[in-house]
């Protein structure tokens, strides 16, 4: 059965503790087969997953990151996805170069675009978008730290702007509802709320 709720946590400062939990939460009340619990799915981009070990998919296309972490990533059981190939250990999905939005491959030019894309190949019509700052928040790039040289830290955060208004349109051209539930976040194309109030319906 494909899911249709697809929480994607980016690596954004603005992704705390509490929203992770909560989304843990949702994610148990389903594997659990609680009563009323929506079907859901988690993808956790680069780093992030080692903040939500509990994600369905760690996803990244960093072969530097992979390279340093996949051993890591292998002990948490997920399965591990990228786009594109040359990277041993991962499921390879096709990328498709200097495109914002495809319907069989991954486009984007960042990793946190190209899970939202992922999220849609896998049948999601609801993705809740937590981490997505798209910029510096309180002077920090990441909300795990800083990546070790020689891995990047998001120097350019402010060039991904254009590509996710277009993924906006795209997605919701598609019916698809895309949420970002990040507090804070210069991306100013989805729909915004606050985690806690969106999950329970305020």
């Amino acid at each position: 059965m494909a899911l249709l709720r697809w929480f994607v946590l980016a690596s954004g400062p603005s992704l705390c503790d509490h929203d992770i939990a909560l989304v843990q939460s949702e994610k148990r009340r389903y594997d659990l087969g609680w009563e009323g619990a929506t079907p859901c799915g988690v993808i956790a981009v680069n780093s992030t997953i080692f903040s939500a070990p509990f994600a369905d998919i760690c996803y990244a296309w960093d072969k530097k990151w992979w390279t340093k972490y996949l051993a890591d990533v292998k002990r948490l059981g997920c399965r591990r996805i990228t786009a594109g190939k040359g990277r041993p250990g991962c499921e390879e999905f096709p990328r498709v170069p200097q495109r914002e939005f495809s319907e069989d491959a991954i486009g984007g030019n960042n990793s946190g675009h190209q899970a939202v894309n992922l999220a849609y190949m896998l049948g999601a019509k609801e993705i809740i978008m937590l981490g997505f700052d798209c910029q510096h928040t309180d002077g920090e790039a990441h909300h795990h730290g800083d990546h070790p040289k020689p891995l990047g830290n998001a120097t350019n955060c402010q060039n991904w702007l254009p590509g996710f208004r277009v993924l906006s349109e795209r997605l919701r051209e598609r019916g698809v509802k895309v949420v970002n539930c990040s507090p804070r976040t210069a991306l100013d194309c989805f729909e915004r709320h606050r985690l806690e109030d969106y999950l329970n319906g305020r």
